[in-house]
């Protein structure tokens, strides 16, 4: 969740939007209808596979979209590539979080992801009895985050 809470806070502003699959974590889901909409960020739902929404819903305020693959808990596999291209056509980035399958065995980055996000938490132990947490992405968006960790006191390390 700190991953998240980096994420939401490092790239997004008042009037952005948020398009995100509605098959996703539901502490995700709470974060970003509780805590990122009182700061003026549009979030918007849309049903994983269905690209046409997708299409839709991104538009010239979307900061960046988001969803899990293979999603937890129904094992939605999404068209990273897809998804990539309906968001870079408008300006977005794309953040994935790969939750199941872990960055090492999904490799969005190759499909055209911006960002991906793995929690180590489910992938580890799936109980919370063990933490942690990751945000992979080019340089320039790496350093945006490692300026926002430090101001808010979460423990980072780059590679």
């Amino acid at each position: 969740m700190a991953a998240l809470m980096t994420l939401a806070y490092s790239l997004l502003s008042a009037g952005d939007r948020v398009v995100c699959s509605r098959n996703i974590f539901g502490s995700t889901v709470k974060f970003f209808n509780t805590y990122t909409t009182k700061f003026g960020v549009e979030v918007v739902y849309v049903d994983a596979t269905d690209y046409v929404a997708w299409e839709e819903a991104i538009n010239e305020d979307t900061r960046f979209c988001y969803f899990e693959t293979p999603s937890n808990p129904l094992y939605e596999v999404v068209d990273v590539a897809r998804v990539a291209e309906l968001a870079h056509a408008k300006g977005a980035l794309l953040c994935v979080d790969t939750v199941l399958a872990t960055p090492a065995l999904q490799n969005p980055l190759t499909q055209g992801a911006d960002i991906v996000m793995q929690s180590a938490t489910k992938f580890i132990d799936g109980q919370g009895r063990c933490l942690g947490g990751a945000l992979i992405a080019n340089q320039e968006i790496i350093d945006i985050f490692t300026a926002f960790m430090r101001s808010a006191g979460l423990v980072y390390e780059s590679i």
